[in-house]
């Protein structure tokens, strides 16, 4: 079963690695350095994975069959990642880079640990605004503006 979650992982890590690296090639060429590096590593590290699934064979859970249940495979946390990793992109052109951020974060630190919300408020605020300081004030660098930010 970890063989199969690694091999649809790897899938979905790679296919959004090679949307990032099409993505960088719209940004400015002073910011768009960063992101490509980012995005062939990931694809990179992706592919890795992916030929670890591939030569690992597949195990059997304890009733002696080979698991293949999509609907818990989709629940499963590397997919709940993925998925929220997919969405905090796709809202960036909408909400911009810094709201987009502070949701992400925030949801990210409370579907670790629903009890963090004072932690997860704190940490998705304070995040984006150092993000903000470094880029903005010190390097000079425009981070992706949406509609409300």
């Amino acid at each position: 079963m970890a063989a199969r979650k690694d091999l649809v992982f790897s899938l979905c890590m790679m296919a959004l690695s090679i949307v990032l690296a099409v993505q960088s090639f719209r940004y400015p060429s002073d910011s768009a350095f960063f992101p490509r590096v980012l995005s062939i590593l990931l694809l990179l590290l992706s592919l890795l994975l992916l030929i670890r699934a591939v030569r690992q064979p597949p195990r059997e859970d304890r009733t002696g069959g080979i698991r293949a249940n999509a609907v818990s495979m989709m629940r499963s946390t590397p997919m709940v990642v993925f998925g929220s990793a997919v969405l905090y992109i796709a809202v960036i052109p909408v909400l911009g880079f810094l709201v987009s951020t502070a949701l992400f974060i925030f949801g990210s630190i409370l579907f670790r640990d629903r009890r963090k919300l004072v932690v997860a408020a704190i940490y998705g605020i304070c995040f984006p605004a150092a993000i903000y300081f470094v880029f903005h004030a010190v390097l000079g660098v425009s981070l992706p503006r949406g509609w409300l930010l």
